[in-house]
């Protein structure tokens, strides 16, 4: 399927980029549901790498979302790396979100803690 989307979107003027997954759970609830489910070294990095791979076959010019798992934002730990190597650096985007429902007028977190 990848490989199908990417050669068909490839050419498209409007498509700035490939994001493999949004807002991943970052291990397996069937397999190892004891699973720390915030290392995404353990699962997410293989899985981005393996589809950045199919990606590069077709498209080694357009940007290449990736993100951390969900309980990331709470545990902060991170990728060791990033999904290609230093050669891609400068095709890949760490698409790092939050929610805060504890904003003022203008959008701005009333409180660091909580956001």
């Amino acid at each position: 399927m990848w490989a199908y989307t990417v050669q068909a979107l490839k050419n498209e003027p409007n498509i700035i980029g490939y994001e493999i997954i949004n807002e991943p759970f970052g291990s397996s609830l069937y397999r190892k549901p004891y699973q720390v489910p915030w290392d995404n070294n353990l699962y997410l990095l293989p899985f981005y790498r393996k589809i950045n791979n199919i990606i590069r076959q077709y498209d080694n010019d357009t940007l290449v979302f990736f993100e951390p798992s969900l309980t990331d934002y709470i545990f902060g730990t991170g990728f060791k790396s990033n999904v290609g190597g230093k050669d891609y650096r400068n095709r890949e985007v760490y698409s790092y979100h939050i929610y805060c429902p504890l904003v003022n007028k203008q959008g701005e977190p009333k409180s660091p803690f909580w956001c």
